[in-house]
């Protein structure tokens, strides 16, 4: 089996710069609603706790804060690994949910100028497109999942709180569904059209040094051999959401043969919901409380060790230095393969995230 060191790294090919020996972290500091007050105290202790990749997005508000707390960290920037985000909303469609002018997809170039600047960086060492979508009803259908049970573990007023109609239908089922059939109608030539630019954009800012790597984000399995069609350079990462029950096995094993990185999120939040879960209907996650006992150590850095021994980064993100801790101390044990295979056997390609069906109903017969 595999051995891991906290500072570890997973290969990273797919460069487009003729290193193909070139490494990345194999655990991230993400800072997603870590913004404003505190924001840059809050990094530079996680960089101070040993973290190396911080992982951004223009969607986050933050990169402002993120490059202060790299130039204070005392940290050299060449030691540091920096991702970004931009192309996230569908052009001319402000009614949006979360909708910023500034992060369009079809405007890539501007949008990493507008990231550099905010961070006060010459360059990111990654830069992905945050989202494959092209026309509001392919964002609405994608981002649908966000509502039901991430939403109401988050305590949001925009969660979805009942569960079944009278009849009995369960209305994340019904409404997704529904959500997904009107994707059926985009036009799919315009769509290929729409991702091959953004991709041809991103290869630009490769090429002129304001990004070392380039990638995508969300982007299904089928999505990505679509981009062996137009891609000069493939993706040296894909980030998508990750955790025991959306497990992806086919987009793992795409990934693998593409040689192309994946980065995961969603794990904090998988935990958070399955506890939900399990106080509403009074039943255990027995796998996971079968390996917290024997390991002695969380169910968050069992999955998270899961993540790692299967070849995934996770980018976990806290305000609280004890969880920036206790985030990275997963190196002193191992999962063995059946427990491995335990682990896998939750998978139910249930999203709390991101729906990926809705992109694929974009794709030319």
């Amino acid at each position: 089996m595999a051995q891991f060191m906290a500072d570890s790294t997973f290969m990273c090919s797919n460069c487009g710069n003729g290193d193909q020996n070139q490494t990345i972290p194999c655990i991230g500091f993400g800072t997603a609603n870590i913004k404003g007050d505190g924001a840059v105290e809050k990094i530079v202790e996680a960089i101070s706790e040993g973290y190396r990749m911080i992982d951004t997005a223009l969607l986050y508000g933050n990169q402002k804060e993120v490059g202060e707390a790299v130039r204070s960290s005392g940290v050299n920037r060449d030691e540091l690994w920096i991702t970004t985000k931009v192309s996230f909303f569908p052009q001319n469609e402000p009614s949006l949910w979360m909708y910023n002018a500034n992060n369009l997809v079809g405007e890539e170039e501007s949008s990493i100028d507008l990231s550099l600047q905010l961070l006060n960086m010459s360059y990111v060492d990654l830069c992905l497109l945050h989202n494959p979508c092209a026309t509001a009803l392919e964002y609405n259908a994608a981002t649908l999942p966000h509502f039901f049970e991430l939403f109401n573990v988050c305590g949001y007023d925009s969660a979805v709180k009942t569960e079944k109609l009278a009849d009995g239908t369960i209305l994340r089922d019904f409404i997704m569904e529904n959500k997904r059939k009107l994707v059926e109608s985009v036009d799919k030539t315009a769509t290929f059209e729409s991702r091959k630019k953004s991709w041809h954009q991103m290869e630009k800012a490769l090429s002129l040094g304001k990004c070392k790597r380039i990638g995508v984000s969300n982007y299904t399995a089928e999505l990505l051999l679509e981009m062996k069609t137009y891609a000069n350079v493939m993706p040296a990462v894909n980030q998508v959401e990750f955790h025991p029950r959306f497990a992806s096995p086919h987009l793992v094993k795409v990934c693998q043969d593409l040689n192309i990185v994946l980065i995961g999120y969603g794990t904090g939040h998988y935990v958070s919901i399955e506890e939900s879960l399990e106080n509403k209907t009074e039943q255990k996650n027995d796998v996971l409380d079968v390996l917290t006992t024997r390991t002695g150590k969380s169910r968050y850095q069992v999955v998270l060790r899961w993540m790692l021994q299967s070849g995934v980064v996770s980018i976990p993100r806290s305000g609280c230095v004890e969880h920036m801790r206790h985030n990275r101390d997963i190196f002193d044990f191992e999962l063995t393969s059946e427990e491995m295979a335990r682990m896998n056997s939750l998978n139910e390609n249930y999203p709390y995230y991101w729906d990926p069906v809705a992109s694929n109903l974009t794709l030319s017969p």
